[in-house]
């Protein structure tokens, strides 16, 4: 028997209170938006839970965790979690904010500091190829 490999493909989207940088950066980080279009189990606590919805034509599930200790530092956790795998294609970024600002869960006053695509691995190997990768801003 293999060892199992336990793992996400996700979009890490950092939010912040103010425009710009901090010195140390992560104080000025108030929310962590995750997207996750592929994983092997979901680790995020069930009372987190918040509803199953639609973005883009694909189902997800959402899940918000609030004020969590990351380092010296507290954030809120903002979750989406496809619930079939999405191994290419596009995915609308600017949906999930404007459900997230539509419902509350964000304010027009935040900023988006950064967006980053790739693998958390707890436990296993494996590989990810990314042909191409572009994020556009429309203002």
């Amino acid at each position: 028997m293999g060892v199992r490999t336990e793992f996400n493909l996700a979009f890490d989207i950092w939010i912040t209170r103010e425009a710009g940088l901090s010195s140390p950066p992560d104080t000025n980080v108030s929310r962590e938006l995750m997207i996750w279009l592929q994983y092997s189990e979901n680790p995020l606590p069930p009372f987190w839970f918040v509803e199953e919805l639609t973005i883009g034509g694909e189902t997800y599930e959402f899940y918000r965790g609030e004020n969590e200790p990351t380092g010296t530092y507290v954030r809120d956790y903002l979750g989406f979690l496809k619930t079939s795998p999405e191994l290419e294609g596009d995915t609308p970024i600017h949906e999930f904010i404007r459900y997230l600002v539509d419902n509350g869960h964000l304010t027009v006053d935040e900023y988006v500091r950064n967006v980053h695509l790739g693998n958390e691995i707890w436990h296993g190997t494996g590989e990810t190829f990314i042909d191409a990768f572009a994020v556009g801003v429309n203002h």
